[in-house]
């Protein structure tokens, strides 16, 4: 069978079609009558359930839960079907909200999930949402689904409830799908036409129940809204006024925002905290008992619980509320405690205050009853917190704005201090004593103390560098300790201990001081120090020295004074710091000076040996005087040691007394016993050197002491092998200890006598061998003069080099040779001596040889040993062809030769080779020699390089002391120019051109798209003005200067004619003006460059690494100039940008001031804002301009004259290009027009002529991107406005928007105000009807004067009337507003409907009519009655029952004035009402006729089963009676046969008597008159019972019947026969059903029930058994029931006797795992419950 859809009632307006009659066959006179009292029977009984739908609508407007159930109720019950349903659409699923006799599974589904999340396609639900029209299925089976998901479902669905034939309705407002009514039947019966119309008016009866619900709670929240809505408005207002009037003062502001949050929100007493750390601080109170104030202002600060209310608004950031403090879990919190005891506080909520996702603080409130905070209490909760946060916010702005100008103020002074330090550093290099004073001085004075001192870390304790301000007692008690030792607990002791700072606030309760430790006991009694702060000086985490101030009151200092004094500290440092570079400075040139004079004396020694070969004498005494001499002695002795005895061979300015004695000769100190423990007695035993203090004080001083008057000593061994071959020793008269430089000096020269002595030994050798005699004397001569050389020529090896290769190929007899020097891995020509021509060309093609394979070089490299060659052409290099070989060979004709290294402590420097031109090998002797030739080269390099290095280092520390100097003057220059970088800029010039002769030193800076001259100096006039006339460069990469400062890298030109092609164009330049190189260093601050210094020089080449750094730091050095410029620069713009925006913040708040006092009076806060916009951007006049229309009038403005305002008012603006005003409005942005007459668009010259302004500033008010209006500035020269005065008049414009929008929003709520106030008594109007239709259901007549009454006041209507549909005619039934004559007239007139009145006419078209004026309209004109009637204006409305008009309301009005929509839409309500009314009193009519037929039929039933139940049971009990007589054999033995009869006849008659007692149970029941007897019992006693009546029964069939049960249980209350009537029932369908295993019985008791429980192992139950189970006359499988017996009424008795005692029964059961049937009811049942 198809669908059937349908419209659920006909149109209001149009009237419905009715569907075509069914033919139906003639029928008898008795059957007609039957089926009309059918018709009218269902008719009455339809008009009740009407009557009682409107009924609950009516007396429960609000309550759509109690409206649901009435409607699906008599839906269902009225057309026949088992159960219904009722869901509410919600966009795209439905809300299952209403059930009628739904089956228990599909119940317990709904239950658990209201919600049906998605419809497939076709089910009725999908296609009613589609078409809005009923949907009827006559029978689901025979549906087609369309997808296996909804086979499944329908499947699932019909098993679960059985539902065979369904019927869908919607419920629809505005064609809108509210909901739909789904009613079932279990049994294929499809639903009549009249049926479906039926539950399509009961669907809108419910829609016009939700409408009504949604109206009526529209109108209270409206109206709460709004009156909420005041409340706060006005609150906020009264709290942002404080926050405006309290500048800088919170508690105003707090107490006044806690006030109106704990009146707004209903609550008794509230607390404001604020973050303090981890915890909070009380920061204001409202409300609270004193007592509460108390122990709350103790406890302050507190640290919440986070598992409690603040602490988890302190926590998690967001509001929390506990509904009773009572019932919260205990703690030991006292404020808690003292909330709920003292302040009664019950109720809690708990706002954070947030500002930028940190809690800045909670606001709580209290009530002292259980009563939740709603959601719109806490949003507006959260709003006062928001207000908090401004105010703090407001609060914090405002104080650091004060801090900062005192910061300012503060950084100023520090900065002059500053200042005057590096002054003084600058002007006394290397003198500490007035640095220091300076920095004291100024610690003291800039952080407001009265002392200060500065020590200095010496040893283990300090000495006082600098005082300040001190008594005369404390400095001299100070002055008289060489050095302080501070104990732990005072300043300066912690200080040193922890390197960190030491603040006392007072030293009388220090430790230390209480100890009465004289060091803190000075300070505090001698010094007047009260507080006192130490800070540390500290170099690498190294402590050097501390800086204290104090005061002599009790007055902490604070961080930033402290800092300040870090900062001295840091200074004081940098000063020591350096003073020791400087001191090291001079060290090392005074070193230089000594090392010039030792090397001085170490040539002449030299000299000395040179020219005196063999004689050590002279050698001993050049040696002796030049040690006693260097090192500062007063005489010396050189000591020849051998063989233990001591002879002195050589004196220096030796005292007469100690000469006479070493004239004596010699002595042996390490055998004599009196010369034990003498300097040459220790000297001997440890063959070191010996030195001694003080000769005087030791033991045995020895002869020289006694003699001499020797006070310090040293004697220095000569050794030679290990063994002592003499000693130096040099002594002093007075103590002085020799310096370990001089030690080392007479080291040296120890050396060089050992050298002597090795050298004269060797040279008498050499003489004793006669045979050697010229060749030794040769070669000495040859070394000689080596070394003659080196003497003569000290740091020119070439000289040195040709001098050995002269002498080596001399004596050797060799024809030439070579010295190479190493270079990487070859060998360099160094120099040659005797080379033939051909070879010496080849050596200049390839002066460098590379040793490769087994060549003799790489042998050499290989081995360090020198390398010698008999024949060259037999050696394998040669053979192979090695290049060099060949070429010695072939070219230089070499045939022997000997290769020789040249070595420095085993490091390869280079080679020596001498070469014969005949194969005749060189003598041992001879390589000897060449060796020795080759160690003195060695000695000749090594002694140039030393040479050099000290050159160097000289000409470098000459250098650095002239850097030094001009670095130190510039930054001098810096810190006396801190506004203004040009003296620093010429100051480097300057200095650079000094320090670069025949250069040019130049500053440029970049200037937009070209690069400026800031300084130049140079040695020539004309080439510097010949730069000058280059400047300005473009800044492009093609120019150098540009490209440094472009790039940011440094570019050197070290030949501007060989410059890189792209900078060509710009070396030109230069070129040009006489300069050849050219070397450019950006000026970096950060990756920016800010400029660039630029070395312009006539010699070509680049400059060294050390003259780059010098101009990086000249670099530097400006750029610090440029940044203290620009930082001192904004410090004074910030400075003045503070002033600038106090003033703009001042005038703010008071636009804001007049905002908030002047809410609703707009001209106020724009004449407010014109003026201080104008004063504040220095313009001369202001106005701003509102949109009117199409074009923006003047509205307030500031400067004008009587005149300007009056043209202004004649001439609104409109939108354009002509005009600033027109072009804001056009382009909705600000415009600026810096000088109107330049600017060609501009047209309005009518008012620039007028106004006389020459420079505009438009700005928009736009409302969420609509410009409602300009703001315009003028002045009246060109003088542009700058961008922060723009960004002042885009806030002006933004506040001007608000202010605007606040009175437009306050005309809107005074226009929602009224049209709610309208709203609220049309609806107490229509409600007062509804009261009176539900009063008075069947006084039509008081319902229908209550409605035409209410009708002509709610529309101000003069008259109304209502008339009546009676036998085709309308009469008149009521009327309100006419006088007496014209209602008696009216009572027998009877109107007929045509088109000559308005009645007439809208009963005619069905439809409302409104005519504004009867006298202009012909049809009334013509009409008779028209003469007879002053009325002008009517609004006739219809009164239509399904489509067909049953009645006619009218309203008129004696003037001509027409019905609002509104009013004619409310007349259409009452129209409506009527209907209702009307209907249900008729309706109700034919419910009176249906009760009374109802009742009568329940009397019958009674009365027949009363009757039945007593002809039944009377014979019954007395065949059971004597059947029980046979049985007890009262009349004899029975034969056995007849013993299983009467079983039998006995076990059916019980059987039977249950059946009818069961019977009886349910006829009361239905009846309301199963009555519990109530008593108290024992559950263990009924369990027992119905165990000791089922046990036989359970053994009979080998069932184990077990109980688990508690001996605990308590006693109860209720009705025991009936319960035991329950548990036996349970037990014994469990032994019944179960044919193997066990019955259990389960009891226990909690939360005030008992629980029982009946489990069994029988077959187990469907779940489609399950849901029909507790049903009468319901079983489980009929073929269970065949074999097992029974009626079907025991569980649906049992579950009403159950519910009777307040309690529920359930069972849990699967097929094939047994059942369990459970059950719950109260311990104590004091009244029986009420069924259904």
């Amino acid at each position: 069978m198809k669908r059937r859809t349908g419209k659920t009632r006909a149109s209001a307006r149009k009237p419905a079609r009715k569907p075509a009659a069914r033919p139906r066959p003639a029928a008898p006179p008795g059957s007609r009558t039957a089926e009309l009292k059918r018709a009218l029977a269902e008719a009455r009984e339809q008009q009740a359930a009407t009557s009682e739908v409107l009924k609950v609508i009516s007396s429960s407007p609000g309550d759509l839960k109690g409206a649901f159930a009435v409607v699906l109720k008599n839906s269902t019950r009225l057309c026949g079907a088992k159960f219904g349903a009722l869901h509410l659409c919600e966009g795209q699923t439905f809300r299952t909200v209403a059930l009628h006799n739904a089956p228990r599974g599909y119940a317990a589904a709904k239950k658990r999930d209201p919600i049906i999340p998605h419809v497939e396609k076709g089910n009725p639900l999908d296609i009613v949402r589609r078409t809005r029209k009923p949907v009827h299925v006559a029978d689901v089976l025979k549906e087609q689904a369309h997808t296996d998901s909804e086979t499944q479902h329908r499947t699932a669905f019909i098993r679960t409830s059985g539902v065979r034939s369904l019927l869908a309705v919607p419920m629809v407002r505005n064609d809108d799908l509210i909901g739909v009514i789904i009613i079932y039947r279990q049994e294929v019966r499809p639903f009549s036409d009249e049926q479906i119309a039926l539950v399509s008016h009961f669907a809108a009866q419910a829609v016009i129940a939700i409408e009504n619900a949604r109206l009526l709670n529209e109108l209270r929240q409206r109206t709460d809204d709004l009156t909420e809505s005041l409340e706060q408005q006005t609150a906020t207002s009264e709290i942002l006024k404080t926050i405006s009037s309290s500048r800088g003062e919170l508690e105003p502001a707090f107490h006044a925002l806690l006030s109106n949050a704990v009146r707004l929100c209903g609550a008794k007493f509230g607390n404001l905290w604020l973050r303090e750390g981890d915890g909070l601080r009380i920061g204001a109170t409202h409300g609270a008992p004193p007592a509460y104030l108390e122990v709350m202002r103790a406890a302050s600060p507190i640290r919440p619980d986070p598992r409690l209310t603040m602490g988890r608004s302190l926590t998690l950031k967001q509001p929390f509320q506990i509904a009773d403090l009572r019932a919260e879990p205990a703690t030991d919190s006292k404020l808690r405690i003292a909330t709920i005891e003292l302040a009664g506080g019950r109720t809690l909520l708990s706002v954070p205050m947030l500002k930028d996702n940190e809690v800045l603080g909670i606001i709580t409130i209290y009530r002292q009853e259980v009563k939740p905070f709603t959601d719109k209490q806490i949003a507006l909760m959260q709003s006062f917190a928001t207000q908090a946060v401004i105010a703090i916010d407001n609060t914090r702005l405002l104080n650091e704005l004060r801090q900062r100008t005192d910061d300012l103020s503060e950084s100023l002074e520090q900065q002059t201090a500053t200042s005057e330090v590096l002054k003084v550093i600058s002007s006394s290099p290397g003198e500490l004593a007035p640095v220091f004073q300076t920095i004291v001085e100024n610690a003291t004075g800039v952080c407001l103390a009265n002392h200060g001192t500065l020590y200095l870390r010496e040893g283990d304790g300090f000495r006082v560098a600098a005082l300040h301000n001190m008594t005369a007692a404390y400095t001299e008690a100070r002055r008289a300790e060489a050095v302080l030792r501070p104990p732990p607990g005072t300043p300066l002791g912690d200080a040193a201990a922890t390197k960190q700072v030491a603040h006392f606030a007072d030293l009388r309760t220090a430790k230390a001081y209480i100890d009465r430790h004289p060091f803190i006991v000075a300070a505090v009694e001698l010094g007047g120090y009260r507080t006192a702060a130490c800070v540390p000086m500290l170099k690498d985490g190294e402590l050097i020295g501390a800086i204290t101030i104090a005061r002599t009151e009790v007055q902490p200092f604070s961080e930033k004074q402290i800092e300040l004094v870090q900062n001295f500290a840091a200074q004081a440092v940098i000063a020591i710091e350096n003073t020791r570079l400087l001191n090291e400075l001079r060290q090392r040139t005074d070193d230089l000076s000594e090392s010039l004079e030792q090397q001085t004396a170490t040539s002449e020694v030299l000299k000395v040996i040179s020219s005196s070969p063999g004689e050590l004498a002279p050698v001993f005494q050049a040696m002796l005087e030049n040690a006693v001499k260097l090192c500062e002695a007063k005489f010396g002795v050189f000591f020849r040691c051998r063989d233990g005895d001591f002879l002195s061979t050589a004196y220096v300015d030796v005292p007469f007394r100690y000469e006479e004695f070493l004239r004596r000769g010699a002595y042996r100190p390490g055998d004599d016993p009196r010369l034990a423990g003498t300097p040459l007695h220790r000297l001997i035993q440890s063959k070191r050197i010996v030195q001694t203090n003080d000769e005087s004080t030791e033991s045995n001083p020895g002869p020289a002491a006694e003699y001499g008057g020797a006070r310090s000593l040293i004697a220095v061994p000569l050794r030679k092998d290990d063994e002592l071959v003499g000693a130096f020793v040099i002594y002093r008269t007075e103590v002085r200890p020799f310096t370990e430089k001089q030690i080392e000096l007479v080291q040296n020269f120890a050396a060089q006598a050992v050298i002597a002595i090795e050298n004269t030994r060797l040279l008498n050798e050499l003489r004793q061998r006669t045979d050697d005699l010229s060749e030794s004397l040769e070669q000495q001569t040859a070394t000689s003069e080596v070394l003659d050389v080196i003497s003569r020529t000290p740091g020119e090896l070439e000289p040195v080099f040709a001098s050995m290769l002269d002498n080596a190929t001399r004596i050797c007899q060799a024809r030439y040779g070579m010295l190479w020097l190493t270079e990487g891995d070859g060998f360099r020509a160094a120099a040659t001596h005797g080379l033939p021509p051909a070879h010496a060309e080849e050596r200049q093609r390839e002066p460098v040889i590379y040793p490769t394979g087994d060549v003799p070089l790489a042998r050499m490299v290989r081995t360090r040993k020198p390398v010698h060659i008999a024949d060259i052409r037999t050696d394998h290099a040669y053979v192979i062809g090695y290049g060099p070989f060949v070429a010695l060979a072939d070219m230089g004709g070499a045939r022997t030769f000997v290769l020789v290294p040249m070595l420095k402590e085993d490091k390869l420097v280079g080679a020596l080779a001498i070469f014969r031109q005949e194969v005749r090998p060189f003598s041992d002797k001879q390589i000897e020699l060449v060796q020795n030739f080759a160690a003195q080269a060695v000695i000749a390099i090594e002694n140039t390089r030393l040479l050099s290095e000290l050159r160097q280092r000289t000409d470098d520390l000459t250098e650095s002391l002239e850097q030094q100097t001009a670095t130190s003057g510039i930054l001098e220059v810096i810190s006396n120019s801190p506004t203004d970088s040009q003296p620093a800029f010429d100051a480097i010039v300057e200095s650079g051109w000094r320090l670069f002769p025949n250069a040019a030193v130049i500053v440029s800076l970049p200037d937009g798209a070209t690069v400026r001259l800031a300084a130049i100096a140079g040695a020539n006039p004309a080439s510097v003005a010949a730069i000058r006339n280059v400047y300005p460069l473009p800044l492009r990469s093609d120019f150098i200067t540009s490209a440094a400062i472009i790039e940011r890298r440094e570019i050197d030109i070290p030949d501007a004619n060989e410059a890189p092609t792209h900078l060509r164009p710009g070396a030109l330049n230069f070129l040009k003006s006489g300069y050849s190189a050219m070397t450019v260093m950006p000026m970096l601050r950060g990756d920016a460059a800010i400029g660039s210094i630029s070395l312009v020089r006539r010699a070509t080449g680049p400059l060294s690494e050390k003259q780059m750094a010098l101009l990086r730091t000249f670099a530097s050095q400006a750029v610090i100039a440029i940044e203290n410029t620009r930082l001192f620069n904004e410090l004074r713009q910030r400075t003045e940008d503070l002033s600038e925006s106090l003033q703009q913040q001042t005038a703010t708040a008071d636009v804001l001031k007049v905002i908030s006092r002047s809410t609703f009076d707009l001209q106020t806060v724009l004449n407010t804002l014109a003026g201080s916009a104008s004063r504040l951007c220095v313009a001369d006049k202001g106005v701003i301009f509102l949109r009117e229309g199409d074009v923006y009038r003047v509205r307030a403005n500031y400067g004008f004259s009587r005149e300007a305002e009056e043209f202004a008012l004649r001439n609104p603006l409109r939108p354009g290009r002509g005009s600033t005003t027109g072009r804001v409005v056009l382009e909705g942005r600000t415009v600026h027009v810096p000088d109107v007459l330049a600017d060609p668009e501009y047209a309005a010259t009518g008012y620039q002529s007028t106004f006389g302004y020459r420079t505009n500033l438009g700005v928009p008010l736009l409302r969420e991107g609509t410009c409602i209006g300009v703001f315009v500035l003028t002045r009246d020269v060109v003088n542009p406005f700058t961008d922060k005065q723009i960004e002042l008049v885009t806030t002006f414009a933004d506040q001007a928007v608000i202010a605007i929008e606040n009175v437009r929003l306050f005309d809107e709520v005074q226009k929602r105000t009224e049209d709610l106030s309208e709203s609220l008594q049309q609806q107490t109007a229509t409600a007062d009807v509804l009261k009176t239709i539900s009063r008075s259901t069947f006084d039509l007549q008081t319902v229908l004067d209550t409605l035409v009454e209410s009708a002509a006041r709610l529309c101000r209507a003069d008259g109304a009337a209502i008339r009546l549909a009676r036998d085709g005619a309308y009469r008149h039934v009521s009327s309100f507003g006419f006088s007496a004559e014209q209602k008696e007239q009216w009572k027998d007139l009877s109107l007929k409907p045509d088109r000559g009145s308005v009645a007439g006419r809208a009963v005619l078209e069905s439809r409302t009519v409104h005519v504004v004026d009867s006298k202009a309209d012909p049809e009334l004109k013509s009409s008779p009655s028209s003469k007879f009637s002053n009325v002008r204006t009517i609004v006739g409305v219809p009164l239509l029952r399904e489509g067909v008009s049953i009645g006619v309301l009218t309203l008129s009005r004696d003037t001509v004035r027409a019905f609002s929509e509104k009013e004619i839409e409310l007349v259409g309500t009452f129209a409506d009402q009527a209907v209702i009314a009307i209907e249900n009193v008729r309706l109700f009519d034919e419910i009176q006729e249906k009760s009374r037929q109802l009742a009568e039929a329940s009397e019958h039933k009674s009365r027949f089963l009363a009757n039945m139940s007593h002809e039944l049971r009377t014979p019954l009990n007395a065949i059971l009676g004597y059947t029980e007589l046979i049985q007890d054999s009262v009349y004899g033995t029975p034969p056995e046969k007849m013993m299983t009869v009467l079983e039998r006849i006995t076990r059916n008659g019980k059987h039977l008597l249950g059946l009818i007692n069961d019977v009886l149970d349910l006829s009361k029941i239905e009846a309301g008159q199963l009555v519990l007897s109530l008593d108290s019992y024992s559950i263990r006693d009924v369990v027992h019972g119905v165990y000791s009546a089922i046990e036989p029964l359970a053994a009979s069939k080998n069932l184990a019947l077990r109980v688990e049960m508690p001996k605990d249980l308590p006693s109860g209350r209720g009705d025991e026969r009936r319960l035991t009537q329950v548990l036996l029932n349970l037990v014994g369908n469990a032994i019944k059903f179960t044919d193997k295993g066990e019955v259990s019985i389960k009891a226990s008791a909690s939360d005030g029930a008992y629980s029982l429980a009946v489990h069994d192992t029988g077959p187990g139950i469907s779940e489609a058994d399950q849901q029909k189970l507790f049903q009468e006359f319901q079983q489980a499988d009929n073929s269970i029931t065949k074999s097992k017996g029974g009626t079907g009424l025991g569980l649906a008795i049992s579950k009403r006797i159950v519910e009777m005692h307040g309690g529920r029964i359930w069972v849990e059961s699967r097929v094939g795992e047994g059942s369990t049937f459970s059950l719950t009811l109260p311990i104590k049942v004091e009244q029986a419950a009420r069924l259904p």
